[in-house]
C-alpha cells in the first residue's frame, strides 16, 4: 500500500498542483479546481497503526476505569447491605425489648386487677 501511495502522490503532483495536509489520522490532498475541486482523503498505514494503537490504549484505560468503578460499586453495595443488616438487628432487638416491657406491664396490670377484684369481692 505504501508503494501505491507514493506512486499515486507522484502522479497527482505531475498532473495538477497539489497541497497536502497531514493530520493525526489522515492525509488530505487538495487537488485545486482542475480535478473535482476539493479535498480527497488518503489514508496511510502509519496513520491507521497510530489510530489503532491510540484506540487500544484508550479502550484499555476505559476497561481499567470500569473495573475500578465496578469495585467501588461492589464495596458500596456491601457496605449498604452490612449497614442494613445492622439496622435490622437493632430494630429487632429494640422491638423485642419493647415487647418484653409491654408483657411485664400487662402482667403487672393483671396482677393489680386481681388484687383489686379480690378486695372488692371480699
Amino acid at each position: 500500500m505504501m508503494v501505491l501511495m507514493k506512486h499515486y502522490t507522484t502522479l497527482i503532483a505531475k498532473a495538477v498542483p497539489v497541497k497536502l495536509e497531514v493530520t493525526g489520522r489522515e492525509v488530505k490532498v487538495d487537488m485545486d479546481e482542475v480535478n473535482c475541486g476539493g479535498w480527497r482523503r488518503v489514508t496511510v498505514p502509519e496513520s491507521w497503526m497510530k489510530y489503532t494503537q491510540e484506540n487500544l490504549s484508550r479502550s484499555q484505560h476505559e476497561r481499567e476505569v470500569s473495573a475500578r468503578l465496578r469495585g467501588a460499586v461492589d464495596a458500596c453495595i456491601r457496605a449498604c447491605a452490612t449497614e442494613m443488616w445492622a439496622q435490622h438487628n437493632a430494630v429487632n432487638n429494640a422491638l423485642n425489648a419493647r415487647v418484653q416491657q409491654l408483657e411485664g406491664a400487662k402482667e403487672g396490670l393483671q396482677a393489680h386487677l386481681q388484687k383489686v377484684s379480690s378486695s372488692i369481692c371480699v
